[in-house]
């Protein structure tokens, strides 16, 4: 029985084969350190804006379908990185966490909404004309 190969780079050593060369991403420009992976995965297939909308409400934020379609795909792939890890994290699982966006107000901010033990601030909206100018989906 052969050893198991260590990396790729390794089993293409044993098997005498070319690396294939690595394509750099539109996302590895922005993605922060140690996250490039993921947000080259994200970059490929992003959610979709109704899903992204959901996802960024699991964690306090709002943001209308109407308005994520304005945003660049930056600013979708980091939303959605941040939303999914900070909303897994908090049912006690081991994540890495997602730097929050620079782009994203403070969590929290919305109207008080509901009555008794609902009572409470409602979602942080996240629309552009919150975002500051330059960095603006």
């Amino acid at each position: 029985m052969s050893k198991p190969y260590s990396s790729p780079e390794h089993r293409n050593r044993v098997l005498g084969r070319k690396p294939s060369p690595r394509v750099p991403s539109q996302s590895d420009q922005w993605a922060p350190p140690g996250f490039k992976a993921h947000y080259r995965q994200l970059a490929i297939d992003p959610a979709t804006p109704a899903v992204l909308s959901d996802l960024l409400s699991l964690v306090g934020y709002e943001a209308a379908a109407e308005d994520i379609t304005t945003w660049s795909l930056q600013h979708r792939v980091e939303a959605e990185a941040f939303a999914v890890t900070t909303h897994l994290r908090a049912s006690d699982n081991v994540l890495r966490a997602h730097p929050k966006p620079a782009w994203f107000p403070d969590p929290w901010l919305g109207p008080e909404t509901g009555e008794g033990i609902f009572g409470g601030p409602s979602g942080t909206p996240l629309r552009p004309n919150a975002i500051s100018v330059g960095e603006a989906p």
